[in-house]
């Protein structure tokens, strides 16, 4: 995820603003390679220099997505699972992993 968020996400500014996407893009790789093993920290630093522009709200592992109680990942699957008759957004099902991959290529979108 940091490997994208240096490589791509660094380009990828949608909002007006007063710095040029190189500057953009310089000012996300620099934070990013300061290389912080806290994830925490580097996605706050990232959020607050490009909060006019894009917000990441989470990351982690796929399987976390999946299954975790985590608030974001709960989120995601409650609204997954939303047309569904599931009443709590348990972890995915092997049968519905295929469909969940489908929603999240346009989720947030």
């Amino acid at each position: 995820m940091v490997a994208f968020v240096h490589d791509y996400m660094a380009w990828w500014n949608p909002a007006p603003s007063s710095m040029t996407p190189e500057e953009i893009a310089e000012q996300v790789q620099s934070i990013v390679d300061a290389k912080s093993d806290d994830l925490a920290k580097l996605r706050y630093d990232l959020n607050h220099s490009m909060r006019n522009m894009w917000h990441i709200e989470w990351w982690g592992q796929f399987d976390d997505l999946c299954e975790s109680v985590d608030d974001f990942p709960v989120k995601v699957r409650t609204s997954f699972f939303e047309d569904c008759e599931v009443t709590e957004a348990s972890a995915i099902p092997a049968d519905e992993m295929e469909e969940f991959k489908q929603y999240l290529r346009e989720y947030g979108v």
